[in-house]
């Protein structure tokens, strides 16, 4: 093994090398910009460290192959390598002012005091080459090592806990680990020089004491580290997804609530830009002149109201950028006039050096000239002269006018009661007991007028059932909200073409004098928009899985076996040329051993990789990723299986053959973590135009179908189930447990 170390440097300071370079791209090449995090300002050293490196073992690696005993080059290659062990000393020095800011020991003059003092005592030596090099390396290598790795594992334990719950630990706590390991073999063992320990712990005496040159296991160090970093550097990747979901939350936060606020404005509202186009309207100035957002939007002012408010009110008001309030006259349907206050301002921009537009509020006074008439009416027939009531029949008119204005002032009372109610975003809906619809809001009426003739269903959440919908959506409702006795809970879905809405919907009993069922009041969500937000993220984060699957699979591993490779071949060639010399026996044993652990370490990495990986789920590996997902759980739980396939080809989505894999690995998975099961059966059918998935196990069940829903594997399998507009079910007793998941069929 000596021997073929020996004669192989040049392979062993190609690997070296070539983990520098690793190191260096990944952290260069890895986006690090407007990063919050204090590591990504500094990060910059260790590549510089790296990069400076990386020549210096290449130029180890061609004295190596062209048995060149010196030269000009190999001084610029120490001069490179010494030059680098400063990089990483001032990195290590800043890390741990990170975890330790008030830290007196460190300096930014100690590199400078150290280098000089090295030097000096160098000089005084008569061996002046090889005493610097272990000097260097104990004053310079070993503590930038020790203090780059204690950093890195310091750094992440105060890291904030978004951050240390992305299962990060492993690399950042891999890396300073490397780190110290590379500290120990880089800046204690180093070339033999004329004083202690050099003369006793030098890179001679480690390879006769070793058996294996000490650069082998310096690139082993570089082969964990670089793998460590590359995955400690996804911090910055989860903080930019952070970054942006915040983002996005704030967005949706400001935007819902500038909606809230318009929403609960009940009177009519116009914005506009600062020369009067609409720019938008809210729900009751659509009501009140009949005409909606899309036929407004770009139109003038001015065009809502009659010419001469036109003229006298909104113009100078524009023109002079003042308020404006008064009675003006609205153009509704049909050019009738609709009396108003309308109270007009501007808009002032940050700076206040200018105006955004302007926002107009309207406040309908039809019914108050209406009111206003009738007393008048009322007062000239109770007043002297022509008109006095001193007949029946003028007290027949005086009780008319009565009648007419209470009846006025009820419509009023009304009209109130229903601009509360558009107000309201979500659709609202007020039934009688016979299902007769006594009140809506416009959310309601608008979504009427798009989803008619569109196909529906109802879903009720807590079982799953679905039932047809009538014209207005409701089915049956009253009498299932009648017989519940409470609020009733459930999904309404409507298909118009080749799109899909989804509602929340709840309706609650609405009760009379008698405590009896008056009606129900009915109240919807469109959830579709957030529905398909939450595809997105699901969607992002399998394909981020993915990706990790992948990077473990196609780097970490295949560095492991190439190491695999290179051991056997060094077990093997010692095992030729020392077959009679008891002595190797030892060594070679002990290289067995590490070969084993070796390919145990690949396997695990192998099926982590598939894991997070499991296949490229198409029409043709979807089954079979099944049965040998069933088949490695059942080995590892000691359960019987058996998969049941009565399905022709098919083909299904990527994203529904992954939703639904993962369905089926969570309910294989409980029945043999949770439910003690020795049994698990997994089968898949056709069922009315559908795809049947079921799980069945014989373990313990659990507490109805409620219990089992309460468990986050329960519901995030729902979840997925829901993401792909599957059916999904759970039947559990206390002989087992029956996982059933219902998708629509494609055919090939």
């Amino acid at each position: 093994m000596l021997e073929w170390f020996t004669r192989n440097p040049g392979l062993v300071f190609l690997v070296y090398g070539m983990t520098y370079v690793i190191i260096a791209t990944a952290i260069l090449a890895h986006n690090r910009k407007k990063s919050e995090y204090e590591l990504a300002g500094i990060l910059w050293l260790f590549a510089v460290y790296a990069l400076m490196h990386a020549p210096a073992d290449f130029i180890n690696m061609w004295y190596a192959l062209t048995g060149h005993e010196g030269g000009d080059v190999r001084y610029f290659g120490t001069l490179l390598t010494y030059l680098a062990y400063a990089f990483l000393f001032e990195f290590g020095r800043r890390v741990l002012l990170l975890t330790r800011p008030a830290a007196t020991l460190l300096p930014w003059y100690l590199l400078p005091a150290l280098a000089t003092v090295v030097v000096v005592l160098a000089l005084t030596t008569a061996d002046f080459r090889n005493n610097l090099d272990a000097l260097i390396g104990y004053a310079i290598r070993f503590p930038a090592g020790i203090a780059a790795g204690t950093g890195i594992i310091f750094y992440y334990r105060n890291l904030r806990d978004p951050l240390r719950a992305d299962s990060l630990e492993k690399y950042f706590c891999s890396f300073g680990i490397a780190l110290i390991l590379w500290a120990v073999f880089c800046g204690i063992v180093r070339e033999k020089g004329s004083f202690f320990p050099s003369t006793v712990l030098n890179v001679e005496s480690f390879l006769q004491f070793v058996r294996v040159p000490v650069f082998i296991v310096r690139s082993l160090c570089g082969l964990a580290a670089a793998w460590a970093i590359i995955g400690m550097l996804n911090m910055f990747h989860y903080e930019k997804q952070a970054r942006l979901a915040s983002a996005l939350e704030s967005e949706s936060r400001t935007r819902n609530y500038l909606e809230r606020i318009i929403a609960n404005i009940t009177d009519p509202l116009v914005v506009t830009d600062p020369v009067g186009r609409i720019v938008l309207v809210n729900s009751m100035m659509e009501s009140m002149i009949g005409r909606g957002q899309s036929k407004l939007s770009g139109e003038h002012i001015g065009t809502l109201l009659a010419p001469e408010f036109r003229i006298r009110a909104i113009e100078p008001a524009l023109i002079s950028r003042q308020a404006f309030e008064g009675e003006v006259r609205f153009i509704g349907e049909g050019g009738k006039e609709i009396p108003a206050i309308l109270s007009l301002s501007s808009i002032p921009t940050g700076d206040d050096k200018g105006i955004d537009g302007f926002i107009g509020i309207a406040k309908d006074i039809t019914i108050r000239k209406r009111i206003e008439a009738a007393l008048i009416a009322m007062a000239g027939i109770t007043s002297g002269g022509e008109k006095k009531a001193t007949s029946e029949t003028g007290m027949l008119q005086e009780e008319h006018v009565k009648r007419n204005v209470a009846e006025i002032a009820l419509l009023d009372s009304y009209r109130f009661l229903q601009s509360i109610i558009d107000s309201v975003n979500d659709e609202v809906i007020v039934r009688s007991r016979e299902d007769r619809i006594e009140m809506m809001n416009i959310a309601a009426r608008r979504r009427m007028s798009d989803m008619a003739g569109s196909d529906a269903c109802c879903v009720n959440v807590l079982d799953g059932s679905a039932y047809p919908c009538d014209d207005c959506g409701s089915g049956n409702l009253v009498n299932a909200v009648r017989d519940a006795g409470k609020t009733v809970f459930f999904e309404r879905i409507f298909t118009t073409g080749q799109k899909r809405h989804i509602f929340e919907v709840s309706a609650s009993p609405l009760l009379g004098d008698d405590d009896g069922l008056a009606g129900i009041v009915e109240v919807g969500r469109d959830v579709t928009e957030r529905r398909e937000l939450e595809m997105d993220v699901l969607r992002v984060y399998e394909s981020e899985q993915q990706r990790i699957g992948q990077d473990l699979h196609d780097d970490l591993m295949q560095n492991l076996i190439a190491i695999d490779v290179l051991l056997k071949m060094a077990a093997n060639s010692m095992k030729t040329k020392h077959a009679l010399d008891e002595e190797h026996d030892e060594d070679f044993i002990r290289l067995r051993e590490i070969t084993r652990f070796l390919g145990n370490a690949i396997s695990k990495t192998r099926r982590l990789a598939r894991g997070l990986c499991p296949v490229a789920l198409g029409q043709d590996s979807f089954i079979p990723a099944i049965r040998q997902m069933v088949n490695e759980t059942a080995e590892i739980y000691g359960m019987e299986y058996a998969v049941d396939i009565r399905v022709e080809e098919l083909s299904l989505d990527e994203l529904t053959a992954r939703h639904l894999y993962y369905i089926a690995k969570e309910a294989v998975t409980n029945a043999g973590k949770h439910s003690g099961a020795t049994r698990i059966a997994v089968s898949f059918r056709e069922a009315e135009e559908c795809l049947e998935m079921r799980v069945v196990d014989n373990g313990r069940g659990c507490d109805g179908e409620i219990g089992c829903r309460d468990g986050l594997g329960m519901r995030i399998m729902k979840y997925r189930a829901d993401m792909i507009g599957a059916k999904f079910s759970i039947a559990s007793t206390g002989e087992g447990t029956a996982v059933t998941c219902l998708v629509g069929l494609k055919r090939v």
